[in-house]
């Protein structure tokens, strides 16, 4: 997983050579392991699209490796709603932990 990320990061050309890309282990929750990676980047306004191109990389990598990848699981949550408030009642938000990068099953 290190060297896949590290890789990914090390061959996108927007990504600076120095100082060097890094990937840390932050934790592990319920099997899952949650990694940072820090890439540094030569403007603030290319890191979003830099970040994007990233994640598909290593998205496409991590399914050509075969590594499992941990399935999102939403939950919904509503407010009790009366009868006749039924048009003005919220609709139900989607709720998921985030991390920096996705999940896998270790």
């Amino acid at each position: 997983m290190r060297d896949l990320i590290l890789e990914a990061c090390k061959a996108h050309e927007g990504v600076l050579e120095t100082p060097a890309p890094s990937l840390t282990l932050e934790g592990i929750e319920n099997g899952l392991l949650i990694f940072q990676a820090i890439a540094y980047v030569a403007s603030p306004r290319l890191a979003g699209g830099v970040r994007s191109d990233l994640l598909f990389t290593i998205l496409d990598a991590l399914r050509q490796a075969d590594l499992p990848m941990a399935t999102p699981t939403l939950v919904m949550a509503a407010a009790p709603t009366a009868p006749s408030a039924l048009s003005t009642a919220p609709s139900p938000v989607p709720s998921s932990p985030a991390s920096p990068l996705p999940g896998v099953q270790g």
